[in-house]
């Protein structure tokens, strides 16, 4: 993986991740994407960093729902390599966190 990722907080509707590089190479950018984990079918939201940028919260999510999520490292060569997590959102009624790695 060329990115190692650490989950600052997860609430009912959002996930805050930090992302720090594992590996030596020129990284032009980084791009994060989320689907519903599971499904075949349906939207894949994504979102472009700059280089420099290791956080990322993203918003707007369902409540106790599994998320597949991908940072994809673009490095300058024009290789890319992804890192994927499976995150679920809180429950009203609990704080437990999913993690899948």
């Amino acid at each position: 993986t060329a990115v190692t990722i650490e989950v600052n907080e997860v609430t009912e509707t959002t996930i805050d991740l930090k992302f720090t590089p594992t590996t030596t190479g020129t990284i032009d950018g980084f791009r994060i994407e989320w689907k519903r984990d599971g499904s075949t079918a349906g939207s894949i939201w994504k979102k472009d960093l700059q280089a420099n940028d290791r956080n990322y919260k993203i918003k707007g999510l369902d409540t106790q729902t599994n998320y597949r999520i991908t940072i994809v490292t673009h490095f300058s060569d024009g290789t890319k390599s992804p890192t994927v997590i499976i995150l679920s959102t809180e429950s009203k009624l609990t704080q437990s966190i999913l993690i899948y790695m």
